[in-house]
């Protein structure tokens, strides 16, 4: 494992550095630190790798998600996406917002990146803790209107009330 740390931190090839955190990850020996370094290095490669690993931790602590909410301000399209797609496959109430602010900002030609930022978004509030969290009065106009569209796809009697309030109250 220490050869693998030690390339982590040391080597000059991302892909060396991507292959060493997958390995590491799937022997369960990557730590937190390791994790931050890769989602500071300076090669997109390692970003992205270190956010898609982070998605597929079973469980996140508030420093990981925090990682990807910052994650979502990278100049890189594919670190933005991969940090939504963890962010969709950990849902918690305070993702929203960040979604949200990074859908605003996604150029009009990157369908990838809008798709991958409303699944995201789904996939909160298919979370049915989240939906409950949810505030209406937190949200803007347009936010509602995203989430009305999106409860469609989330086969819950609290997307079915989210949808009746918003076409009562904004239609």
């Amino acid at each position: 494992i220490a050869p693998l740390q030690h390339a982590v931190v040391e080597a000059k090839q991302p892909t060396i550095v991507v292959h060493a955190l997958w390995v590491l990850f799937r022997l369960n020996a990557l730590t937190d630190d390791l994790i931050s370094q890769a989602l500071t290095s300076p090669s997109e490669l390692v970003r992205i790798h270190a956010a898609k690993i982070l998605a597929e931790r079973t469980s996140w602590n508030e420093q990981n998600r925090l990682q990807m909410v910052q994650a979502l301000e990278d100049k890189n399209a594919f670190v933005q996406r991969a940090a939504a797609e963890a962010l969709g496959l950990h849902p918690q109430l305070e993702n929203i917002q960040p979604l949200f602010a990074l859908q605003q900002r996604v150029p009009a030609e990157d369908h990838h990146l809008e798709y991958v930022v409303r699944r995201a978004l789904m996939l909160q509030i298919r979370d049915s803790h989240v939906f409950e969290q949810l505030d209406w009065s937190t949200l803007t106009s347009p936010q509602r209107h995203e989430l009305a569209q999106l409860t469609l796809a989330v086969p819950s009697e609290q997307a079915a009330l989210y949808l009746i309030r918003y076409l009562e109250n904004e239609q």
